[in-house]
């Protein structure tokens, strides 16, 4: 028989396995999206940047306060997106990731059809918690657990009428907050170090930022799957 230890290594390993196999099998949907995503984010970076620090655009020097400014700008830019149109991709990560898990068809248009329905419900909750999770990123800790408790918000928000999802969502992230931050370690150290990434790409071409912001919102879509996971597997089972 395994240990308790084991058995919640097996059950993290397999929720990434299963989150990478909806992602690979949805990949004609989530890369499109990934892509105006990175699109988006890429154009408004640069134009952040040519208000903020115009001569990093030529490759010269910028100083401490500029880049400090800079920084902040980009991650004004990544929360507005966020917010804004965030609830979109992570409906249709959900939605996709459901289709998948259940065997069911998967279009682009159900997809995208399903998130937008579901937008007005979404807005609001998940903003909320994004906000309160960017927020708390400033001083990481904070953010860090906070995303460990909402981590459920978004499939809350798609597939159940709760009232209160982030109480919820709270409550079901408990047991199984250790296995969801050793997937998302990885990914949540890349986005402390994106703004330092953007930076190295620019001067090859605003292409290559788009690129880079592209994977960034495809490794996204890949933790939302995550997060749908383990919530499928939470409920699942007696709540």
């Amino acid at each position: 028989m395994l240990d308790p230890l084991m058995a919640k290594k097996k059950s993290a390993f397999n929720v990434a396995v299963r989150a990478t196999s909806y992602l690979l099998s949805t990949a004609h949907i989530m890369v499109p999206v990934a892509i105006v995503f990175g699109t988006i984010v890429g154009l408004l970076d640069v134009a952040v940047l040519s208000v903020l620090a115009p001569e990093a655009l030529q490759g010269g020097p910028t100083g401490q306060s500029v880049m400090i400014k800079l920084m902040f700008g980009w991650w004004g830019v990544m929360l507005l997106i966020e917010v804004l149109l965030g609830p979109i991709l992570a409906a249709m990560a959900i939605y996709a990731a459901r289709v998948r898990s259940h065997g069911g068809a998967l279009s682009f248009g159900k997809a995208l059809n399903f998130a937008l329905a579901r937008y007005k419900v979404m807005f609001k909750w998940h903003a909320i918690a994004q906000l309160t999770i960017q927020v708390g990123m400033i001083a990481v800790v904070p953010g860090i657990l906070f995303l460990l408790q909402y981590a459920f918000v978004d499939s809350i928000l798609c597939l159940e009428d709760e009232e209160r999802p982030l109480n919820r969502s709270s409550r079901l992230t408990k047991g199984r907050r250790r296995g969801i931050f050793a997937l998302v370690f990885i990914w949540l150290v890349f986005t402390q170090v994106l703004g330092f990434m953007e930076l190295a790409v620019l001067g090859q071409g605003t292409g290559m930022l788009i690129g880079l912001m592209s994977g960034a919102y495809l490794l996204n879509i890949w933790v939302v799957m995550v997060f749908y996971t383990f919530y499928e597997d939470r409920t699942g089972k007696a709540a």
